[in-house]
């Protein structure tokens, strides 16, 4: 499953016109505009998508089988919801933030509760980047609590 995760993200991302490099590790690789965030990496381990953020975050899209009243996620879909979410963090629809120890986050401003959940709590001191490595200054309006 794995090549398979690794192809069909390949193939959704090379339609979005991202340009991506193919490491030795199958894993594939986003260069980053700016030094403040990084690289953006997918790694594709143990049947799922990692979408790394330089060293400050990472997510996961699992294909999973259909169990109860949870509905099945294809190697397809989860592809495909990688690549979305790397179209929009290339096209700086995420916040990045991070602490100064370099942990973080991201989270789509005015998001759905998935796409906000990450946001950092108000007052906490961070910093905020976007993609393309603009620095978006502390901002009510871009602060969705993880209490809402």
């Amino acid at each position: 499953m794995t090549s398979s995760l690794a192809s069909l993200t390949s193939e959704q991302l090379r339609h979005a016109g991202v340009a991506v490099t193919q490491e030795a590790d199958g894993s594939l690789r986003i260069a980053g505009p700016n030094a403040a965030i990084g690289d953006a990496v997918v790694s594709f381990d143990d049947g799922e998508i990692s979408v790394f953020l330089g060293d400050i975050t990472h997510c996961h899209f699992t294909p999973v089988e259909a169990q109860g009243n949870f509905p099945a996620r294809t190697p397809e879909q989860a592809a495909g919801e990688a690549a979305q979410y790397l179209r929009e963090v290339l096209a700086d629809e995420w916040v990045i933030w991070r602490w100064s120890d370099g942990r973080g986050g991201c989270y789509k401003p005015d998001g759905d509760d998935w796409e906000s959940a990450d946001a950092p709590l108000p007052g906490e001191e961070v910093e905020r980047f976007l993609w393309s490595g603009a620095a978006v200054p502390p901002n009510k309006s871009l602060e969705r609590t993880r209490g809402r």
